[in-house]
């Protein structure tokens, strides 16, 4: 995750970095999975959200603040109780589609409204490129990239994501 952030333009803080290795060299096993968690869990940026899966869920800590024009990373936290192996997929009405692909015909009919494209402000996308994976790995606890490129400045609200 530290290598696909710092490509990714938002490298984790030397303190934490150092942290993180600390925790990695720690014999006990159950002690260093406390400390990366505590550590992850204060990395600015983090956010979540509750997942369609009961037995998945994601947690909200940080500010969701947004660049107009811009993207920012957050950190997704995973509680993956359930073990699930598949793809996790970051979904919200406000990243629909602000067009449709054409079908040639000559009185198409209207898919979107100018409403829908005012209320279609962002894109998501989970980076799941190496070293990173696309599906879960299964383990009760994981960390995920979400990438959120917004049209608007402004606070993401809880209920557009």
């Amino acid at each position: 995750m530290e290598t696909s952030l710092a490509y990714l333009g938002q490298p984790v803080a030397q303190n934490d970095e150092d942290a993180i290795n600390q925790a990695i060299g720690n014999a006990n096993e159950a002690t260093a999975i406390e400390r990366l968690e505590q550590i992850l869990t204060s990395t600015p940026g983090d956010c979540g959200h509750q997942c369609r899966e009961p037995r998945q869920s994601a947690v909200r800590p940080a500010k969701p603040e947004l660049v107009e024009a811009g993207a920012r990373l957050f950190l997704v936290k995973v509680i993956n109780k359930a073990g699930v192996t598949a793809r996790l997929v970051a979904e919200s009405l406000s990243a629909l589609p602000v067009f449709v692909q054409s079908d040639l015909s000559p009185e198409p009919p209207k898919k979107i409204s100018a409403a829908d494209t005012q209320d279609r402000w962002m894109d998501l996308e989970l980076y799941d490129k190496d070293p990173m994976s696309p599906r879960l790995s299964g383990l009760p606890l994981e960390y995920r990239i979400l990438q959120i490129y917004s049209r608007d400045q402004g606070t993401l609200r809880r209920d557009q994501f």
